[in-house]
């Protein structure tokens, strides 16, 4: 995968009418790469990519220099190993499920913001400061699934017990033989 070193434009041009008139030094392209392109918009290949800012895509040229900027500065990222990525997400989702369980059911938005941000944030450290990408998808979708899995049976459950305390406060309220009075807080009969 290309490791872009930054957003479109960043890299130098040089009008190829200046070099045909002069009012660019020739000692300019000593020992550099030169890549030869159109960058005009409407010219040549023009190219969507991550670091394009306010949808204004690479040049085929700058993609280029992009991939050549990669090659000479052992900057492409690789994608870790299919058995290192299940075994990573395998040892997540059973410390995630692990945390839903054991942790008051409260505190599981908690878990779900908190282990979403790390998810995402090791694998952009793992792209951009090793070079190897580890797709976060997978666990993000594991965590999102265990959120809605362990709090719908917390919610299953409350809603179980108010049912059961509702039909104990129906069967007092009908059985009982003495008058009953409803107030607020404040003492005040509603």
């Amino acid at each position: 995968m290309v490791a872009f070193s930054g957003p479109p434009g960043h890299i130098r041009q040089v009008s190829f009418v200046d070099v045909l008139n002069g009012t660019i030094s020739q000692t300019e392209f000593r020992d550099r790469y030169v890549l030869v392109g159109a960058t005009a918009a409407g010219l040549g290949d023009h190219i969507p990519t991550p670091v394009s800012a306010r949808s204004r895509p690479l040049s085929g040229v700058e993609f280029n220099a992009q991939i050549l900027h990669g090659l000479l500065g052992n900057l492409f990222v690789s994608a870790s190993s299919k058995p290192i990525q299940l075994a990573g997400n395998l040892a997540i989702a059973l410390l995630l499920s692990l945390l839903y369980h054991k942790l008051d059911p409260r505190v599981h938005p908690v878990v779900l913001l908190v282990g979403g941000t790390g998810i995402s944030l090791t694998s952009y450290v793992g792209t951009s400061w090793f070079h190897t990408w580890y797709p976060p998808t997978p666990l993000l979708i594991v965590l999102v699934i265990g959120f809605f899995v362990f709090d719908w049976r917390h919610l299953r459950a409350i809603v179980r017990k108010l049912f059961v305390t509702e039909i104990d406060a129906r069967t007092t309220f009908i059985t009982t033989v003495d008058g009953i009075i409803k107030t607020s807080e404040a003492g005040v009969i509603t």
